[in-house]
């Protein structure tokens, strides 16, 4: 008798155990349904922080910090420096998107000095406002920004505060791109090096690629995202940004990384507005999903009066960044329940969704 109470509890405390193990490993939230835009961490609207007042709902900021900005100093990176912007007021409680610049047309350039002197050649040019473009193939830059990228992993690798990374670097704006000055831009062999720091330097974040070509658009693990949404989007040329997901066969990324982008810049009320079927349109083909804001689909294209089409407009960019760009689901969700992982540390904190879509990160404002 005594024994079969022994077992009995042995058994009990190790199925406790293993409740305790498990629970240590995953912590399932089912949130309630609720009316209106699902505001929730890592979808949505993602505006700058010096854009002026924010008037949507958001749960993220974008932010551009030049290299020359980060490391002035060979070795000696400032981030701590940099970290005092996220906390003004419009950041304050937010994630933090980033992607870091070397050359930002019309702004000063964003090459660090020490390498200036060291002889990294700079190209001068006068498109988009002008500047001067580095050599991007020149063994000295690719070894810094593998030094830079290695720098950047070790310190926000971990940091819960990062939402996403975008690779950046590269070109006008971190865009992957010169044009139409394309001699300017970087080897297929410099883009590989840099796709492959970022992904060795950060094991636990999604980073996300301008565009799926190349080496970038081999990485099933990568994010993408459109920085002229909804115009070139998917515009029927063969560099739109549908267009390459869809040749490099990278439709089904969202799965595990992160898809956003930035609407046209200065253009927001057009797309939002009498183009807005345009922009839902593209935003089904980008996601494969339809967007989940029924209210908003019924109303005409062309709004009757200036008041209906300020609520109108006002109605869509509350809703729609919410349920724009899908994130990452697991593989075993349930029909008609969404869920979206999120690591932190050891566990997996998974969040299921029964309404509204699944999380999503959307766009950016305009600048």
């Amino acid at each position: 008798m005594m024994r079969s109470v022994l077992c009995a509890l042995l058994g009990f405390f190790l199925v406790l155990a293993l409740v305790d193990q498990a629970s240590a490993e995953e912590v399932v939230i089912r949130p309630q349904p609720k009316a209106g835009p699902l505001d929730n961490p890592l979808k949505g609207w993602c505006p700058y922080t010096n854009a002026g007042k924010i008037h949507q709902p958001y749960s993220m900021v974008f932010q551009y910090i030049s290299w020359r900005e980060l490391e002035p100093l060979e070795n000696d990176f400032q981030f701590d420096e940099w970290e005092k912007s996220w906390n003004v007021e419009s950041a304050t409680g937010k994630h933090i998107v980033f992607r870091v610049y070397v050359d930002y047309p019309s702004k000063p350039s964003g090459l660090p000095d020490w390498l200036r002197k060291a002889g990294v050649k700079e190209t001068p040019y006068e498109e988009y406002g002008g500047g001067k473009s580095p050599d991007y193939n020149d063994p000295r830059m690719v070894e810094g920004l593998e030094r830079l990228i290695a720098a950047l992993g070790k310190r926000y690798n971990n940091n819960p505060r990062i939402a996403f990374i975008r690779l950046g670097l590269l070109g006008f704006w971190g865009e992957w791109h010169t044009y139409p000055q394309t001699k300017l831009y970087a080897s297929p062999e410099t883009e590989r090096r840099v796709i492959d720091a970022y992904r060795k330097a950060f094991p636990n974040k999604c980073l996300m690629a301008r565009y799926a070509r190349g080496h970038a658009g081999k990485q099933d693990w990568l994010g993408f995202h459109d920085d002229m949404f909804p115009q070139d989007t998917d515009n029927g040329k063969d560099w739109s940004f549908l267009a390459g997901i869809r040749r490099e066969k990278r439709a089904d990324n969202w799965n595990v990384s992160a898809i956003g982008g930035e609407m046209v810049p200065g253009e927001a009320e057009r797309w939002l507005g009498e183009d807005f079927e345009t922009t839902r349109t593209h935003s089904n083909g980008a996601t494969r999903s339809p967007i989940p804001c029924g209210r908003l689909h019924s109303h005409q294209k062309h709004i009757a009066s200036a008041a209906n089409r300020a609520l109108v407009i006002h109605q869509r960019f509350e809703c729609f960044g919410f349920n724009l760009y899908e994130t990452f689901a697991l593989p075993n969700s349930n029909q008609g329940r969404n869920l979206m992982a999120i690591r932190d540390g050891d566990a997996l904190i998974r969040s299921e969704y029964e309404q509204g879509g699944c999380p999503s990160i959307g766009l950016h404002a305009t600048r």
